[in-house]
């Protein structure tokens, strides 16, 4: 028998037997003839069960941790000695001289005063020989350590060597194996890939996530363009049903929990298709509603057997779930002739039915579990499976774990990932049983985990080439470096340290040179784009012209390249929900509100309000914020109606209208959609804009920077609004805003005070006619955040477009 260490008892036995026979022969890996009789011994004793705890002599602990520890309880078991073991070749002397450094810097620490004699006796020159061969590498993080190791290995097969990298950070070696797929070289990890990595788990997981845990948008639509989900559809049709059903469902306002609110949300949705405040990009087709519809009926029933289930607060027995999902898998992978060969095809596949078919044999478990637990506990189970190739990787590159690496030889070696707490691991302490009672039972310490793993890198410093690498942070956090590897360096002495350094870092250096561009990076320069007349803006609104003063880019790209800011997936209702709500209450209030001004009033706002407060039921933490305001607001504006109601002999509300500019040669329309237009009894127009977020001010009115309502007023002058009469005076520029807090509706006016609003109205419209006319100018261009209201911010919906952020670096002022 070969490579067997005989840490376990069993397998200690069969070794002794086989030494006893007459043609027997054990093979013992890496046992350490250079050790001195003094550490040796130091490594204990073997430990003989039968005595109880706190009886017998004392005697010291083994030495569990040492990577020797495991053959020397060997050894005294068959009762040989290592004088009776013969070494089978010569390394030569290289390898024999770093066999030996090796050893003594993992010597116990009891007898490291060892070390003294052994630097004594050998030369400096002798210990650099030794590691002449041996490179260390110290990356940044995981991903460069991941990278450079790649690099290594792809050299070493430039060079026709064979490699391997030995590591039990198995997300390391499988970011190696991800780099290594750069140049087309396929290793194969011999872990394999977990099976809730793959994608017929991903797509299991996904569909007990939407039916337990509420239908997150976010899981949805992973599950809907999963390569694997069917839902009986073909593949064309249900990834168009998707994309349709993101674009007038899921991006915007999240769905109430379970399919059944995503069914009222795409009845919802359909229903205020064609609202005037639902954006040209949600708008979907006639036709398409149908498609969603049945889309989402179809997903309702596929999930129905794990939603049942999820209702209830106790906790559902295993098999139950495992029967349901088993089921619902079933559904969502069949085909349009209802075949789900295709979950279970390839590897992957048919690691899952073998997974299945395990839970399968073991139902009768009586295991229970909260339903809403069940995706994390399919999850954790399914890592534990391992799924492998079958068809080989590159045959001159391996990726392995220490132990697959055992009793493996290869000209090129790479040690990743020796940090504390990866190589080695951290030891843990049973909960039930102390060390004592361990040791009397017969059980092995948790040091000897450490003990294999010293002996796995041990073994590994005895390849021709070697190269060591960790990386300085992990996870975002500093990292210590491994213990053997702080005692090799140490015993080696700064001089070799700093040599091995030297040689490691060229990988370090190449992987940061390889996604490098050439030259100097310069940031780009804030772009003004110049398009053609014929793909200029020929109407803008009155709220766009401030953005065309203020973000020209941002008109050039909403009109110019017809790029318009979606929802997020699933967002949650926003400042300009919140505007929206209380306009279109407001606007409803006083169209259908014949009665006085006082409390019968407020209830009939607060009626309005409550139904149309009622998507905010899915989002009770922002209703219970919106709604207190909104009844602070509803007060305040009736009696605000009520003051004011004697003055006014007709309000135009939400009232949309449009001028055409007079220009030589160009052709352009003002349009715009005045919240609110009072006619007072005094024969003037009050123009009102109804503000829940913050008020323009005075001098930004006056500068016409925020020239919104002056610009509603001329519209008005030029007969813009069909139904305003044109010829009365504008006596009042108004802000109402309605913020609900301490002063819930606030009258701010912004009529100028230095000059006659007249003269304010007429400049702002000549300032219109020649900002339309700079534009229609081939050479002007439409300049990144000219005049931004608040210039160190940038969070615009084109600013990213614009590589704000870049072209920004370094200014004393973004703007």
């Amino acid at each position: 028998m070969a490579g067997v260490t005989g840490s376990v008892p069993a397998t200690a036995e069969l070794l002794k037997a086989v030494a006893g026979l007459e043609q027997g022969v054990i093979v013992l890996p890496g046992l350490d003839l250079d050790l001195d009789d003094r550490s040796w011994e130091a490594l204990g004793q073997r430990f003989v069960t039968g005595t109880r705890h706190g009886s017998g002599t004392k005697t010291p602990p083994p030495l569990s941790s040492h990577p020797q520890h495991s053959l020397k309880q060997l050894l005294d078991r068959l009762g040989v000695t290592r004088a009776d073991v013969r070494a089978l070749g010569d390394p030569g002397d290289i390898l024999s001289q770093r066999q030996r450094l090796v050893s003594e810097a993992l010597r116990p620490a009891d007898t490291s005063d060892g070390w003294t004699s052994y630097l004594d006796a050998t030369p400096i020159e002798v210990r650099s020989a030794a590691l002449n061969n041996v490179s260390l590498m110290t990356a940044r993080n995981e991903a460069d350590e991941a990278l450079s190791l790649a690099i290594a290995l792809r050299e070493a097969i430039e060079l026709g060597e064979t490699a391997a990298l030995i590591s039990p950070d198995r997300m390391l070696t499988r970011r190696v194996a991800a780099e290594l797929a750069r140049w087309n070289i396929q290793a194969d990890d011999s872990a394999g890939r977990p099976l809730d990595q793959t994608a017929p788990a991903i797509l299991t997981i996904l569909a007990a996530k939407l039916a337990l845990n509420g239908c997150e948008p976010i899981d949805l639509l992973a599950l809907l363009k999963h390569p694997l989900a069917r839902l009986g559809l073909p593949i064309k049709d249900i990834r168009a049903a998707a994309r349709a059903l993101e674009r007038g469902v899921i991006r915007g306002e999240r769905p109430r929990p379970g399919t059944d609110g995503l069914i009222m949300a795409v009845e919802a949705c359909r229903a205020a298709a064609e609202n005037a405040h639902t954006p040209r990009w949600k708008k979907v087709h006639d036709g398409d509603w149908d498609v969603i519809a049945d889309l989402a009926a179809r997903l309702q029933r596929a999930l129905a057997p794990l939603e049942n289930l999820a209702g209830g607060r106790d906790p559902v027995l295993v098999e139950h779930l495992f029967r349901a999902h088993v089921d619902v898998m079933q559904a969502i992978s069949a085909d349009e002739a209802g075949a789900a060969d295709e979950l279970y095809a390839a590897e992957a596949g048919e690691a899952l039915a073998a997974f299945w078919s395990g839970l399968l044999e073991a139902e009768a478990s009586g295991l229970t579990v909260p339903p809403h637990e069940w995706p994390s506990v399919l999850s954790a189970l399914m890592s534990g499976e391992a799924v492998r190739r079958r068809l080989p990787g590159d045959p001159r590159v391996q990726i392995l774990g220490p132990m697959e690496a055992r009793l493996q030889a290869f000209d090129f070696v790479i040690l990743g990932g020796l940090n504390e707490g990866t190589w080695p691991q951290r030891t843990r302490n049973d909960p039930w049983l102390n060390r004592p009672m361990k040791r009397d039972m017969g059980l092995e310490p948790p040091e000897r985990r450490l003990g294999a793993a010293a002996h796995d890198f041990a073994q590994g410093m005895g390849a021709k080439r070697v190269l060591l690498s960790r990386a300085t942070r992990a996870d975002g956090a500093p990292t210590v470096a491994s213990r053997w590897l702080q005692r090799l360096t140490t015993l080696a002495g700064p001089d070799i340290a700093a040599a091995m350094e030297t040689r490691g870092i060229r990988y370090s250096q190449l992987a940061a040179l390889l996604d490098r561009q050439a030259g100097d990076v310069r940031p780009a320069n804030r772009p003004a784009p110049k398009p053609p007349l014929a793909a200029r803006p020929k109407t803008l609104s009155v709220t766009e012209i401030e953005r065309l003063v203020r973000d020209p880019y941002a008109i050039f790209a909403r009109h110019s390249l017809e790029l318009q800011p979606v929802d997020p997936i699933g967002g949650e209702p926003g400042a300009a929900d919140k505007g929206n709500l209380i306009h279109d209450a407001l606007a409803e209030f006083l169209s259908t509100w014949t009665g006085p001004f006082d409390e019968t009033a407020v209830t009939a706002l607060l009626e309005i309000g409550e139904e149309l407060f009622e998507p905010l039921d899915a989002f009770p933490a922002i209703r219970a914020l919106w709604w207190p305001r909104f009844q602070r607001i509803a007060e305040g504006f009736v009696a605000f109606e009520a003051k004011r109601s004697l003055d006014i002999e007709n309000r135009f509300l939400e009232i949309g209208g449009g001028v055409e500019l007079k220009l030589p040669g160009l052709d352009f329309r003002l349009r715009g959609r005045a919240d609110r237009i009072d006619l007072m009894s005094s024969g003037s127009l009050s123009v009102i804009d109804y503000k829940t977020g913050q008020v323009p001010s005075q001098k930004q009115v006056d500068a016409l920077l925020s020239p919104q309502l002056p610009l509603e007023a001329a519209m008005i002058q030029r007969g813009g609004f069909k139904d305003v009469p044109s010829g009365l005076p504008v006596g009042e520029l108004l802000y109402l805003q309605l913020k609900g807090g301490t002063e819930a509706v606030l009258e701010v006016g912004r009529n100028p005070k230095d000059a006659a609003l007249e003269e304010l109205i007429e400049d702002a419209w000549q300032r219109l006619e020649q900002l339309i006319a700079h534009y229609s100018k081939e050479e002007t261009g439409y300049l990144s955040r000219a005049r931004v209201m608040q210039g160190r911010q940038i969070d615009g919906p084109y600013d990213h477009l614009a590589r704000a952020q870049e072209w920004a670096l370094g200014r004393e002022d973004p703007a």
